[in-house]
Formats: C-alpha cells, sequence, structure tokens
C-alpha cells in the first residue's frame, strides 16, 4: 500500500512536469548553453520545488480525509477548474519557433539551484493541481497516515527529477545534432501533450461529480 502511494504521487510529479513547458524549457536551455551537470542541478532545484507543493498538497487531501470530506466534492471542483485554466493559458501562450538561447549570466551553481527554486515556488496553481491529482488517484482514504503524505511528495519529486533529468540528458546529447529550431518544434507537441493532460485530469475530477448528480 505504502508503494502505491509513492507511485501515485510519481505519477502526478511526472505529469505536472511534462505540463510545465517553462521548466523543461530552461532545462534545455542549461543542458544546450552549460552541460548536463547545470541542467541536474536545475532539475533537482525544481523537484525539491515541487516536493514542498506536493508535501502541502497532500497534507491538504490528508486533512479533508480525516476532518472534513464532506468538502472534497467542491475541492474537486475548484481542481478541475483549475486544470481547465492551465490549458487554456497553455493553449494561448504564443509558440516557440526555436530554443531561445540564454538572456541570463553564467550562474554560480548555489545561485542558479537558488534562483531556479524560487521560480518554482512562484507558482501556487501547482498546489491546488496536486490537491485535484492525489484526490483523482484515491488518495483520500480514511486511514490516511501522516507517512503517506512523505510518500506522496517522495514519489512528486522524484517524477518531476526524472523528466527534468531525462530532459537535461536529450539536451546535451542532441546539441550538436540538431538545429535550434527542433527544439522549438519539441516544445509546441509539449504544449499540445500538456494540454490534453490537464483537460483529461479535469474530466477525472469532475467524472465522479457527475456520477453522483446522476444517481440522485
Amino acid at each position: 500500500m505504502s508503494i502505491l502511494f509513492l507511485l501515485k504521487g510519481f505519477s502526478g510529479g511526472l505529469v505536472f512536469a511534462v505540463t510545465t513547458v517553462a521548466a523543461t524549457v530552461w532545462c534545455l536551455q542549461l543542458g544546450v548553453g552549460r552541460g548536463l551537470a547545470h541542467a541536474w542541478l536545475a532539475a533537482a532545484a525544481i523537484a525539491f520545488g515541487q516536493f514542498l507543493w506536493s508535501a502541502l498538497a497532500a497534507a491538504t487531501v490528508q486533512m479533508l480525509a480525516l476532518e472534513a470530506p464532506m468538502y472534497i466534492a467542491q475541492v474537486r471542483l475548484f481542481s478541475a477548474f483549475v486544470f481547465a485554466y492551465i490549458a487554456v493559458k497553455m493553449m494561448r501562450a504564443a509558440p516557440l519557433d526555436k530554443l531561445p538561447p540564454l538572456a541570463e549570466p553564467a550562474l554560480r551553481p548555489v545561485r542558479l539551484a537558488v534562483v531556479t527554486l524560487a521560480v518554482a515556488l512562484s507558482m501556487p496553481m501547482r498546489f491546488f493541481g496536486y490537491v485535484g491529482v492525489f484526490l483523482a488517484a484515491g488518495t483520500a482514504v480514511p486511514n490516511f497516515g501522516t507517512d503517506r503524505v512523505w510518500l506522496l511528495a517522495a514519489g512528486a519529486a522524484a517524477g518531476a527529477a526524472a523528466w527534468y533529468g531525462f530532459v537535461g540528458v536529450i539536451a546535451v546529447g542532441l546539441r550538436a545534432r540538431v538545429s535550434p529550431t527542433f527544439w522549438g518544434g519539441l516544445m509546441r507537441r509539449q504544449t499540445r501533450l500538456g494540454v490534453f493532460i490537464c483537460c483529461g485530469l479535469a474530466l477525472i475530477d469532475l467524472l465522479p461529480l457527475w456520477l453522483h448528480a446522476l444517481e440522485r
């Protein structure tokens, strides 16, 4: 059962990593311009940010499961709107024709990690998204212990680290073989995939509410 919560957290972290195009672009830029070490450092900083957001979200789900289960439906509805908002925002974002070069001067490793973490923590919508993902994954159970909060958060961090670490490897491996427009096409595909995932998550959160309404 504990492994199941870890896997659910991993899936949530991976899903949000795939839908966060800006962070993927950042890791690609670092991989292409600075090398694998910088890309992986940024990936670790982003993953730590996701750990904090997902831990807060998991604690919120725990509170709902133990203290206020009557409000789970309203929270799921709000989370569905959050997913829809993220999908619309991604659709309206200007498409990238190519991977933009790094505009910042070379950052020392510590400063790079701090700046990346600060940006990762400046996305409060991820909190509501994680709440929606964890509720959709069926984690709001009566025996929701504190250990499962940390398992969900650790899984989410691992999922984010896996995606952004993979992005760094791809960037370094292909930087001498492809043109900047290749990365732009890759980002456009990721945007479409992210819109599809967010719409799917919104529907998953709404489905129990629709089924409950039909039964009444």
